[in-house]
């Protein structure tokens, strides 16, 4: 994993406050841009990913708020971080309500800048870490679903009350019914009669069962005797989520 680049492009159409807010924050270690008109922010942000933008709410052409809103539009993630030369609180509160981070008051304490910019940019490391965990759990579950599928041997997976939560296509193979057809139905609503009164949920107690005799109905009304191995599923707290097991035709 690569860690996100401390990156910020700064905003001010004044330009010895401009300089000056770069040179403070490259002190402390962050890679700056600095420019002086909204227009030449958003080509900046359309080419580079910003993590945070500090930004002057008096621009030229373009007011800051309008700036702000555009930042979001064009880049969601990025946390902008307002100064202003007044504390109307009626300019801070709609800063903030268009999406900004925070906002800071001329004239500024390079201390407060920076830690408000720090905090900012923690934002958007959690933001950005968080968007990559999720894509790397859909990409594993993705992975996973498609290895069940594949496999040549039948898998059943169930919940705590023994409902149909996941086949394969060798089940469908075996018996025919297709995964819509099954999906959150009883497992015991495709047993033959004699099994059709199995207590699932006790059978779930044991933990794991193995070579268990169960007889399937086939769709189009075979009997097909199985044995039935699996084991229970839990989650990191240790509760009891399911039950995954494979069904194997018997001779």
């Amino acid at each position: 994993m690569s860690a996100m680049k401390k990156k910020v492009l700064v905003v001010d159409d004044d330009e010895g406050i401009l300089s000056l807010l770069c040179a403070t924050l490259e002190r402390v270690g962050y890679e700056t841009v600095g420019v002086d008109l909204a227009s030449t922010a958003l080509k900046k942000l359309s080419e580079e990913n910003f993590p945070v933008v500090l930004s002057d709410i008096m621009l030229p052409n373009m007011d800051g708020l309008q700036l702000l809103s555009k930042i979001k539009e064009l880049s969601p993630d990025t946390q902008v971080v307002m100064i202003t030369a007044n504390v109307n609180m009626d300019t801070a509160i709609a800063s903030l309500k268009r999406g900004a981070f925070g906002y800071l008051k001329k004239p500024l304490e390079p201390e407060e800048m920076i830690s408000q910019i720090n905090n900012a940019f923690d934002r958007a490391s959690l933001i950005e870490e968080n968007k990559r965990l999720v894509a790397e759990l859909k990409t594993a579950k993705e992975y996973a679903e498609q290895i069940i599928k594949d496999l040549t041997y039948t898998v059943i997976g169930l919940d705590v009350e023994g409902r149909i939560k996941k086949i394969n296509h060798a089940v469908e193979t075996l018996l025919g019914y297709t995964e819509e057809e099954v999906l959150g139905k009883p497992i015991t609503s495709i047993f033959t009669e004699e099994f059709k009164t199995l207590k699932w949920p006790e059978l779930l107690k044991e933990n794991r069962v193995s070579g268990y005799p169960v007889s399937f109905r086939a769709k189009d009304g075979r009997e097909v005797r199985t044995l039935f191995t699996g084991s229970v599923m839990k989650n990191s707290a240790g509760k009891l989520i399911g039950f995954i097991g494979t069904a194997r035709s018997k001779a």
